[in-house]
């Protein structure tokens, strides 16, 4: 349990450093739904990855 929450934790702050830099808006809400989705096997990322993708392309207005 506890390499598990080692590892939510890295993959939050991954992901809030690498949104922080791409320039995401709400990259810190962004980070903590990665870290609490990463729970979910399978399913759980690539929820993140779809979401996280539309709210960029909405952003971003590119691919």
């Amino acid at each position: 349990m506890f390499t598990l929450l080692l590892t939510n934790i890295l993959l939050g702050l991954l992901t809030w450093l690498t949104f922080h830099l791409i320039g995401l808006d709400n990259a810190g809400a962004w980070a903590v739904g990665a870290g609490l989705m990463h729970v979910i096997p399978y399913i759980g990322p690539v929820f993140t990855a779809l979401a996280t993708g539309m709210a960029a392309f909405i952003q971003f207005d590119s691919v």
